[in-house]
């Protein structure tokens, strides 16, 4: 069975609701409110914009500017630390492990000094200054250890 044939009648409403439709489409499309602006009113907009874009840069840049200050921030620390010796190869190595960072574990140091140092005063503890990295006061990384006891170390 078939359906019968389609008069104008039919056809007229569905027209008529789908123009309807796309004239109330055309008033909501963006920026087709802007023909209808005086260009006063568009001057306004136009500078509004620009401040508005103006401002959103000098956040961002004000953003990258402070985490670029604020990450990989590298300063001197002195603290104490414990040491042991290790004989390896032949060559004496100083172990020195740094209790008020536990997170960065032993650092072998090979300066002859420091050895001859340990050895003849064998302190329980040294005084080591060291590079610490932090990002937002965060610690991050350590760097080399610069002195212990007054002693630079060789790198």
């Amino acid at each position: 069975m078939t359906s019968p044939p389609r008069s104008r009648r039919f056809f007229r409403p569905i027209l008529t609701d789908i123009r309807r439709t796309a004239a109330a489409w055309r008033q909501r499309i963006p920026f087709a409110w802007i023909r209808q602006l005086s260009p006063q009113t568009l001057n306004r907009l136009v500078i509004l914009q620009t401040v508005l874009v103006l401002l959103a840069c000098a956040v961002f840049v004000a953003t990258a500017m402070y985490v670029d200050a604020n990450t990989g921030v590298r300063r001197e620390a002195t603290t104490t630390a414990t040491w042991t010796m290790r004989h390896e190869g032949g060559i004496p190595i100083a172990y020195l492990r740094f209790p008020h960072y536990p997170q960065f574990g032993e650092e072998a140091v090979t300066s002859d000094r420091l050895v001859k140092y340990l050895k003849t005063k064998a302190p329980n503890t040294l005084r080591a200054t060291m590079i610490i990295v932090y990002d937002f006061d965060e610690v991050r990384s350590k760097g080399p250890t610069l002195t212990a006891d007054g002693i630079t170390l060789d790198e």
